[in-house]
């Protein structure tokens, strides 16, 4: 289970399972890590995650995202990361990323954590 609330503007998520940031940096790092950094302007064969969660999607204009998830109009807050996590391409139909998917909601929760923590 996740918590979502707001703290100075910008919507934070807490974990309150068994799952944590923690948790997700492995998962990060084995299924994440070699297409997406967490520093900011760092992209790679994908964007750079930093500061992703309440974002716009396809909004990083040093990144040549498709035109699919640029006008998809998805901002990437938990149910879209979720989403995208466990279906990219039936989230975002003519996305690019390649992507097998997770299908188990705690490590997705665990990864936008880590995600979160370590890119804002």
């Amino acid at each position: 289970m996740m918590l979502e609330f707001t703290l100075s503007g910008s919507t934070v998520f807490a974990g309150t399972g068994s799952t944590s940031a923690q948790d997700g940096e492995a998962m990060f790092r084995e299924q994440c890590s070699a297409r997406h950094q967490l520093e900011q302007g760092r992209n790679c064969v994908g964007p750079s995650l930093f500061g992703i969660v309440g974002a716009p999607a396809g909004a990083d204009k040093d990144f040549c995202n498709s035109p699919a998830l640029r006008d998809s109009k998805l901002t990437w807050d938990m149910d879209a990361l979720s989403a995208c996590l466990m279906d990219p391409k039936g989230t975002v139909p003519g996305s690019r990323m390649s992507y097998r998917s997770m299908s188990d909601q705690d490590p997705i929760e665990a990864v936008i954590a880590y995600i979160q923590k370590n890119s804002n």
